[in-house]
């Protein structure tokens, strides 16, 4: 189901399936310029980006980790990076990956984030639209 670019999700990957008790929504960068990204973000009233890009740049400079930091900071919308521990791209590859001890406790660093964050429901910012989703095969 998608709403207005954003994908909504029981979060879960690879067959782990993580018990948040809030709205968690998947969004790539795509091409949207720096506004239509905000704008995106308060239409669903999120109140943080997890950024889940193994490598946090863009040919975009809106996207790239420092100033996408910086735009939302400036947006009142928090932050946070959890590529290193959830991101894409590895050498074993991610099907592989999101079955080690490593995945699972960024899936729990995500958890606690989210439920730390109860002011409203939060986007993890991915490369591919399918990084952390339900819907993801087995």
């Amino acid at each position: 189901m998608y709403d207005d670019g954003l994908r909504s999700h029981q979060a879960a990957s690879g067959g782990i399936r993580v018990s948040l008790q809030k709205q968690l929504y998947t969004l790539g960068t795509s091409t949207r310029g720096s506004e239509e990204f905000l704008d995106l973000l308060r239409n669903n009233d999120i109140k943080m980006v997890v950024d889940i890009r193994r490598f946090p740049t863009s040919k975009f400079e809106h996207f790239r980790q420092d100033q996408l930091s910086e735009l939302l900071a400036k947006a009142g919308i928090e932050y946070s990076y959890l590529g290193k521990e959830l991101g894409e791209y590895r050498s074993q590859g991610y099907r592989a990956f999101v079955d080690t001890d490593e995945f699972k406790q960024g899936l729990d660093q995500l958890e606690r984030i989210a439920e730390q964050k109860r002011a409203g429901p939060l986007s993890v910012l991915s490369v591919s639209p399918g990084a952390v989703t339900a819907d993801s095969p087995a």
